[in-house]
């Protein structure tokens, strides 16, 4: 019998893997040279993967031995944004490499998903006495592993699932829920320590692979205890043991390396609360649940038009479509299923509905000032760094594919019927042909890996998603740190790039400044375009430039080129859509400049005067950088009004000499090697007006 039921198994296995392959062509015919999904997010992957390895191969010098393990998971270091969702695939990485492995991964989440879901609706029919064919026939069989099977189909198949497979590795992967919620299930009816060591193995996979999908079954379960109350009462110290085991496995491997991000959230305006707007803008609408997914072949382009085109969000976190077939066949069928399961996937269903809608109600698009149950506990610890709660839709499409097989179990009798009712519903879930991408590099980083200095620029890294994540994996080809790098930033957090972003002239490169750079406009107190650049890029240690032409518009093309072979006179070396920049030798400057912070407001450009002008209201600070080894003279002149006089303090860790003329104010320094902040501070009323603020650097005799 159970080598029937293996074979079985097997073999409803090898039917969802090779509907797995029909479904997402074309994925299977690229797996070695393209990315299955599209954007930066497969690359972000890709990075992850090949990051993470190095720590096992050592040649991260940043961690060695006990140290980088007891970072990664044993939550050491400081507090950061932990992503774990490679690691449980590592083994996959290091045997296929890259892309394949990534590939592969991407498929089983399907096949897995489908299996999952397939035994937990198997084991559901069994356990609470819906009706069972004998195993006689070919005919009995299929009826009696159709129900099931169909649940499978239609879990791994939601456009939910599929709209995150495009991009989102940690969201993608839904495979664990079904096989958690077995385990955890079974484990309620009869608790066994070895069934609680698989609830908890299952857990930290699920925790390490999508965080958020733990938080739902944290849920679920507390839900699931509520539920059968008066049975766990019976059972009484039995559940002691196996409670006591899971616990320790889900609190020491599932939550504990999760440690950093939780103390991140826990800080005073911490990166990762978005704040109600970014919360309400990714909830799902109350119409994401039954309308089609805009990328089905044939009705994606009309629910577009008339319901996605609305919804707020983006495609991934809006779709949530759980098929017409399936809630007609639970709509009618209901009743079918024991009373018990009914009420409780129900239940279950609904309250993640509930969830996944967020603090607002949506309704296309529109946005009601009605407060929904979810505001309540949206500013909880833990809750308020959530910002994608429509991910709870996942637990819908769960409990509704729970429903659906249990239905089907209680009411088909003919396999023919399972044979229409699979066809209904992979026509209504279809999604082919899936986006894949070119898993190349380009060329030129080849040539950049041979080239001098720690970093480079990479435009346009800093304000394009899909080219930061794809230069934050060519990094690990090239070996040199991407400046300001928009992927590295969602990574490990702001203060990855913030310096980088501070900077004179490299700021106006990074954020694709094109006005500035095609005036050819002076840095804050008059620094030189290009001496100033020289003096960031040897600060920074850059040598080379990269910019990919088919990620810029014309102006930003023509600003570009303007700066470089312009005013810096550097001839591009191009090598197929991307132009190098050889930054050897670099212009000469006087090895000071300065940059400011957010106290200098109404900072502006007077083009009668070709000059900049600031204010201070408050507080500003201005630092000064002297990359040489020397102490430079430095002076900072200013044009003041009268009125200003006795207003603005000037302050320092060294000293100052000052002059003051009826409108011109002159400060002087010896600035030693290194940083050296400057603090303006502003009292009395109004605010105090730098015009043609001026800084001038003795250059050291060579």
């Amino acid at each position: 019998m159970k080598k029937t039921v293996f074979k079985v198994t097997l073999c409803v296995f090898g039917i969802y893997a090779v509907l797995t392959v029909l479904m997402s062509w074309p994925v299977v015919a690229g797996l070695n040279v393209r990315l299955a999904g599209q954007g930066g997010d497969p690359w972000q992957t890709l990075w992850r993967f090949e990051s993470k390895a190095a720590l096992l191969s050592h040649s991260d010098e940043a961690f060695t031995g006990a140290a980088w393990a007891a970072r990664e998971f044993l939550g050491g270091g400081e507090p950061r944004l932990v992503n774990l969702s490679v690691w449980p695939w590592m083994p996959l990485h290091l045997l296929l490499g890259e892309p394949l492995a990534y590939n592969v991964v991407w498929l089983l989440s399907y096949v897995l998903a489908g299996l999952g879901m397939y035994l937990l609706v198997k084991w559901l029919i069994r356990e609470y006495g819906i009706h069972y064919e004998e195993l006689k026939t070919v005919q009995s069989v299929v009826v009696r592993e159709g129900s099931p099977f169909l649940a499978g189909l239609m879990y791994m198949f939601l456009p939910y699932h599929v709209a995150h497979s495009f991009g989102h590795f940690g969201a993608l992967q839904i495979q664990w829920l079904p096989f958690l919620l077995w385990a955890f299930l079974s484990c309620i009816v009869r608790p066994r320590v070895w069934k609680a060591v698989l609830v908890g193995l299952l857990f930290v996979l699920q925790a390490w692979s999508e965080h958020h999908y733990a938080l739902w079954f944290a849920i679920f379960a507390l839900l699931s205890v509520m539920y059968y109350r008066r049975s766990l009462q019976q059972l009484g110290r039995q559940l002691f043991m196996p409670a006591a085991v899971a616990a320790v496995l889900v609190i020491g491997a599932g939550a504990i390396p999760y440690w950093p991000t939780v103390r991140l959230a826990a800080q005073p305006a911490s990166p990762l609360v978005l704040g109600d707007a970014q919360l309400v803008r990714f909830s799902t609408d109350l119409f994401s649940f039954v309308v089609p997914a805009p990328f089905h072949p044939l009705a994606g382009v009309l629910s577009t038009l008339l319901f996605h085109q609305f919804f707020t969000g983006n495609i991934a976190e809006t779709t949530q479509y759980l098929g017409l077939l399936p809630l007609l066949f639970v709509l009618f069928f209901r009743d079918r299923v024991p009373q018990s399961q009914r009420r409780w996937w129900l239940a279950v269903a609904a309250v993640f509905f509930i969830i996944s809608l967020g603090p607002r109600l949506h309704i296309v698009g529109r946005i009601f000032p009605m407060t929904m149950p979810y505001a309540i506990v949206a500013h909880w610890p833990v809750f308020s760094s959530i910002r994608t709660v429509g991910r709870a839709g996942v637990m819908v499409g769960a409990a509704m594919s729970i429903l659906f097989g249990l239905a089907a179990a209680a009411q088909v009798r003919r396999a023919m019927n399972i044979v229409i009712l699979s066809g209904v519903l992979l026509l209504e879930f279809l999604f082919f042909p899936v986006p894949t991408q070119s898993a190349s590099l380009p060329a030129a980083y080849s040539l950049v890996s041979q080239r001098p200095g720690a970093r480079l620029i990479e435009l346009p890294a800093a304000t394009n998603y899909d080219a930061a994540s794809r230069a934050l994996y060519g990094s690990l080809r090239h070996g040199k740190e991407v400046v300001g790098n928009f992927a590295l930033e969602r990574a490990d957090g702001p203060a990855a790039v913030a310096e980088a972003r501070s900077l004179p002239v490299l700021r106006q490169l990074l954020y694709m400044r094109t006005t500035h750079l095609l005036e050819e406009r002076e840095e804050f107190f008059e620094q030189d375009a290009a001496e100033t650049f020289a003096d960031v890029a040897r600060y920074l240690d850059i040598r080379t430039v990269l910019v990919h032409v088919d990620s810029l518009s014309t102006v930003q093309m023509q600003a570009v080129t303007t700066f470089f072979e312009g005013t810096l006179g550097v001839a591009p070396v191009v090598i197929d859509d991307v132009l190098v920049y050889e930054l050897d030798p670099l212009p000469s400057g006087d090895g000071v400049f300065a940059t400011r912070d957010a106290g200098w407001e109404h900072v502006g450009y007077d083009p009668a005067r070709n000059s900049v002008f600031a204010e201070v209201s408050v507080e500003a600070r201005l630092r000064l950088y002297n990359i040489r080894a020397d102490v430079l003279p430095v002076t900072l002149q200013w044009q003041a009004a009268a009125a200003d006089a006795g207003k603005l303090e000037v302050t320092a860790p060294i000293a100052l000499q000052e002059t003051a003329a009826t409108d011109m104010r002159t400060i002087t320094l010896q600035l030693p090697p290194g940083v050296t902040e400057l603090v303006f501070r502003h009292s009395g009323d109004g605010v105090s007006v730098l015009q043609s603020p001026h800084m001038e650097a003795v250059k050291p005799e060579t």
